[in-house]
């Protein structure tokens, strides 16, 4: 009886465990083949976005069951893209998957400018459901730039031409995107000087298309504002001509040199409702161009004169927005007063100004930084803020005029006014061309540098 009742007992169990196994084989079987329809899912979207031969699977498996595929993007001669591929790998590696899932590491691929694609690599996981997998989240990275030819992943420095002044030049033409954009206020002009941008040329967190570069920003009360759009426009020379589509505005040829003396005339502290017009129609008469640095607050004071110099011909220069002595402020008041008068001359011109005057020449190396633009000091000061007489400006402006040399006067004195014609009838008897500051320098202008007259400039 005993006997009986052990063969049952030992019958049962076979029946049982026989039962279980049976049960996990299934449950592993439809697994398996869940895994499988899954994979074939992936790989078929992969197919469809990427094409077949683009891209080559990795597959790794770990002890709590779960299983990890990254497709790695090949080049043309079907090798791995290993840049690409060790930014996949690392980041599969930091993944801490939990067992019984299934992760996949994609990516996208699009040509986002000349030369240039854009890859996204893309998280997609797979938990288990029953006896299948259910596709629970997925997550994109940060997209790489790389160079459509070689495969490379490109920086910042590898996109722009060599230039010591790189990052400046790229912070200049950010601040010009944001204003252009009216990402910001007049108001708001102290929050983007404060602005942290690329610090460095390894930097790539970026993208190119045919018409801009962009990249990152952080700016103080502004959250939402974490890229800006830079128009290749601003950037003209500063981006390698291979990454530039056909067409594309580039850097403005120096003009040919003409013979013949050349001087500048400069105004500074306008525009000025009084004097401006008048100081217009006498360069006007005597077919004279010049170079107006004006200050920001005027330029809002008085609509419209700015944009009628710019529309003659004649160059308009920052010359801050309130007139202060610029080494006495903190670098984050030097660039307010910069910015907001880049901000008022561009809403009633579209035109940035490409150089700065400091009030009072005052300048030095920190606040030249800050400024972040040329700067344009000149070779002769009429001083016709003090005195009464046209005459005295005229004679002042004779006894010192040179070729190259840069004149100093002021569009807000009736008596500049009064000696202008006198001043532009003796200088043209003398041979001299009225050109802008710029046409007289003639050169690629750098950022922290001051120019005093057509051959000399140093670093402030």
């Amino acid at each position: 009886m005993n006997h009986k009742i052990l063969w049952l007992s030992l019958a049962t169990l076979v029946v049982v465990a026989g039962g279980i196994f049976g049960f996990f084989a299934y449950q592993n079987h439809k697994l398996e083949k869940a895994r499988e329809k899954v994979t074939r899912e992936v790989e078929r979207e992969m197919d469809q976005k990427i094409g077949r031969g683009n891209f080559h699977k990795v597959e790794q498996a770990n002890k709590q069951n779960s299983d990890t595929m990254m497709f790695i993007p090949v080049l043309k001669d079907k090798s791995d893209n290993q840049a690409l591929k060790q930014k996949i790998l690392d980041a599969a590696k930091k993944e801490q998957n939990d067992s019984n899932n299934l992760v996949f590491f994609t990516f996208d691929r699009q040509r986002t400018g000349h030369g240039v694609e854009g890859y996204r690599l893309k998280k997609i996981r797979y938990d288990r459901a029953g006896f299948g997998y259910k596709r629970t989240s997925e997550r994109q990275f940060d997209q790489q730039l790389v160079d459509a030819d070689t495969g490379k992943v490109l920086t910042l420095g590898e996109v722009l031409s060599p230039d010591p002044d790189a990052l400046l030049e790229l912070k200049l033409a950010m601040q010009k995107a944001i204003i252009a954009q009216k990402k910001l206020s007049l108001e708001q002009m102290a929050e983007l000087g404060e602005a942290k941008y690329p610090e460095r040329l390894s930097e790539t967190s970026i993208n190119l298309t045919d018409k801009a570069l962009t990249l990152p920003i952080s700016i103080p009360n502004h959250p939402e504002l974490k890229h800006v759009a830079v128009p290749l426009s601003y950037l003209a020379g500063h981006v390698k001509s291979k990454y530039l589509a056909p067409g594309t505005e580039g850097e403005k040829p120096l003009r040919s040199a003409n013979s013949g003396k050349k001087i500048a005339l400069t105004f500074d502290d306008g525009p000025s409702r009084k004097v401006t017009p008048r100081v217009l129609a006498l360069l006007k008469k005597y077919h004279a161009k010049a170079t107006f640095f004006v200050l920001g607050s005027e330029v809002v004071e008085n609509p419209g004169l700015v944009k009628q110099e710019l529309m003659a011909g004649h160059e308009i220069g920052n010359h801050s927005w309130s007139h202060p002595q610029l080494t006495k402020l903190s670098n984050a008041e030097v660039s307010e007063q910069v910015l907001k008068t880049q901000m008022a001359v561009y809403e009633q011109t579209g035109y940035f100004p490409e150089l700065m005057r400091p009030p009072y020449g005052a300048v030095h190396h920190d606040t030249a930084l800050a400024i972040g633009l040329p700067l344009a000091q000149w070779t002769v000061d009429t001083e016709d803020w003090k005195y009464k007489s046209g005459r005295l400006v005229t004679n002042k402006v004779l006894k010192s005029a040179r070729d190259g040399g840069i004149i100093l006067m002021h569009d807000i004195h009736e008596t500049t006014a009064d000696g202008l014609e006198e001043t532009l009838k003796q200088l043209k008897k003398q041979g001299y061309e009225f050109v802008t500051v710029s046409e007289l320098l003639n050169q690629k202008l750098e950022i922290g540098h001051e120019y005093f007259d057509a051959t000399q400039e140093k670093a402030v």
